[in-house]
């Protein structure tokens, strides 16, 4: 398999009531939470010029998830300080993407370095 499911050669295709056939991919992005996504993006360019890019994948999931809801605790006490939400939602991205990690394997092992 690829590093993404769902994407490249092997994905199943489906035909459309215009007869065009394309990958029949299992998400839908299009009907996402886009401007969520662009926020998250931000505060992860905040966090890279911070901490270095990809440093949270040496954090233990525990630990994201502890930050996660320290963050939503903050919001839910009416704290303006940060952008609490967001902030809660990298790092359940994050703790997400290490059980990924943990029952698939990091990215990195399926570049063949």
């Amino acid at each position: 398999g690829g590093l993404v499911r769902g994407v490249g050669p092997s994905t199943p295709t489906v035909t459309n009531a215009n007869g065009a056939s394309q990958s029949d991919l299992p998400y839908h992005f299009h009907t996402g939470p886009v401007r969520a996504l662009f926020a998250m993006a931000e505060v992860q360019k905040q966090g890279d010029a911070k901490y270095g890019a990809g440093n949270w994948r040496g954090i233990p999931i525990d630990e994201h998830v502890n930050h996660a809801l320290a963050h939503l605790l903050a919001w839910v006490a009416g704290d303006l300080s940060d952008a609490h939400l967001t902030h809660a939602l990298c790092r359940v991205a994050y703790a997400v993407e290490g059980e990924i990690d943990q029952k698939e394997g990091t990215p990195d092992d399926d570049l063949g370095d």
